[in-house]
């Protein structure tokens, strides 16, 4: 994963703009863990949503609209390996489904970069 990505995601994650939802990337004012990454994504001009699903627009391979994981462009963008964010056994969407906070998605996404 990018470094710079991976910080503008953290300070995403523990600040009050997001209210953590689960099982979508974004649901009305909520969003998982990956719906805020793909938030940033769409602040950076990459994307944009469509009624919950995040749209990749500046082309590129994979799937390009999806509403409950990463979709390969934002992937590129960010240098996320995996449409999921898998880490070993486990990974960020499991882990926001499953109810671990945003500042503790953080803490596992710094500790975690360079796999990620």
């Amino acid at each position: 994963m990018k470094e710079d990505i991976a910080e503008q995601w953290c300070k995403a994650l523990r600040s009050d703009e997001y209210e953590q939802g689960k099982n979508q990337l974004r649901k009305g004012d909520k969003f998982c863990c990956m719906g805020v990454l793909s938030d940033l994504a769409v602040k950076a001009g990459v994307g944009e949503w469509n009624e919950g699903a995040y749209r990749h627009t500046a082309g590129g391979c994979g799937r390009a609209s999806c509403d409950v994981e990463l979709v390969a462009g934002v992937r590129h963008w960010s240098g996320v390996q995996t449409c999921q964010g898998q880490v070993g056994r486990d990974d960020l969407i499991r882990m926001n489904d499953r109810g671990v906070g945003f500042p503790e998605i953080a803490d596992f996404i710094e500790a975690n970069v360079k796999e990620l």
